[in-house]
């Protein structure tokens, strides 16, 4: 990356497969990343999926399908009701799209999974704030989880 401040511009490489790009501005403001650490939750770091590529999202889609696989010949009541459970953390706008694309998903497979039924399927949204999507206001927040059963 190369940055001319007087010339406002920026050169750089927006990734492995992409060519150079330059960017021209008038105000330029440099953000560093985040880091997300699940260390302090027992257990996230071993079973829990962080969703900040589409790689994260195509692995979690893998494990949801081959959960399924394992339910539809598990015959043991507790064991089928743990792997047909799924809980997501946390009522923004990450949470509650990854719950919906694991419904749909579930959703969508049912029919190639003809022993397992679709009311046995659990998703579990948990969020500690006083509603959902707290970005977009109360009332759209609210709205939301009236489509929903809460519980």
């Amino acid at each position: 990356m190369t940055l001319t401040w007087s010339r406002k511009r920026l050169n750089f490489l927006p990734g492995p497969f992409a060519p150079p790009a330059k960017l021209t501005f008038e105000h330029l403001v440099l953000a560093i990343g985040s880091v997300v650490d699940v260390s302090r939750v027992p257990g996230m770091p071993e079973h829990g999926y962080l969703m900040k590529t589409v790689g994260d999202a195509i692995r979690l889609r893998s494990d949801v399908l081959e959960r399924l696989e394992v339910a539809s010949i598990m015959t043991q009541e507790p064991i089928r009701c743990k792997l047909l459970t799924f809980v997501v953390v946390g009522g923004g706008y990450s949470g509650v799209e990854t719950a919906g694309q694991i419904w749909d998903l579930l959703r969508d497979v049912q029919r190639l999974y003809p022993r397992i039924n679709p009311k046995e399927f659990r998703l579990i949204l948990v969020h500690s704030g006083a509603h959902l999507l707290p970005q977009i206001g109360e009332e759209l927040g609210k709205y939301c989880e009236s489509l929903v059963k809460v519980t």
